[in-house]
């Protein structure tokens, strides 16, 4: 059944509804121009994408559980950057969650952005791996842009409900970037030179 409406209906209802899937990633923010007019719709909607992307969905969840147990046993610098209007990933219940269970993670909420963090804020994201990629990581942080720069109050807010529950990961972010940046987008920041992953 699935072949068959990757090749006929799915495509349609992806072409039709791939706009507002958009739209909620970058949310509350708008979606950058540069990203519309680069971002390749139709090969998101070929059939084999579609295959590829409903494996990825059915895997995942299981694929974290059997996981979870073990995240406390990375050793590697752990950097997780989150935006607090985020509609994809809750920040409660994933980054904070995470954080909390990796010793030596560093969480970083950036006021007022969504799913989309390295389009909204790139250079604090390159400043994030920068540090990563710098040393040894320090003492366990959450950190926030301050409410003057946000433009929100949501800074004291999580900073309390942050501390109420903990913490989170830097090199995921690190290869997270590594995927989504070209490599001369982080040699130009001067991101990539020895980064831990």
């Amino acid at each position: 059944m699935g072949d068959v409406l990757r090749y006929t209906i799915s495509p349609l209802f992806g072409a039709a509804t791939l706009p507002l899937l958009i739209k909620g990633m970058f949310a509350p923010l708008p979606v950058p121009e540069r990203f519309k007019k680069g971002f390749p719709h139709g090969m998101a909607l070929r059939p084999w994408q579609i295959r590829a992307e409903a494996q990825d969905g059915v895997t995942m969840a299981p694929g974290v559980a059997a996981m979870r147990n073990r995240y406390p046993e990375l050793r590697m610098p752990v950097a997780i950057m989150v935006g607090s209007e985020d509609r994809v990933v809750d920040v409660g219940r994933h980054s904070i969650r995470l954080h909390e269970q990796i010793p030596h993670s560093e969480l970083r909420v950036v006021p007022g952005v969504g799913h989309m963090v390295h389009h909204a804020v790139p250079d604090e994201v390159a400043q994030m791996i920068e540090t990563i990629a710098s040393g040894p990581t320090g003492q366990r942080k959450l950190t926030t842009r301050s409410d003057a720069t946000a433009g929100s109050g949501f800074g004291a807010e999580i900073g309390a409900a942050a501390t109420a529950r903990a913490e989170h990961t830097r090199v995921a972010v690190a290869r997270y970037l590594l995927r989504t940046f070209s490599p001369s987008v982080l040699r130009t920041r001067g991101v990539l030179n020895p980064l831990p992953c």
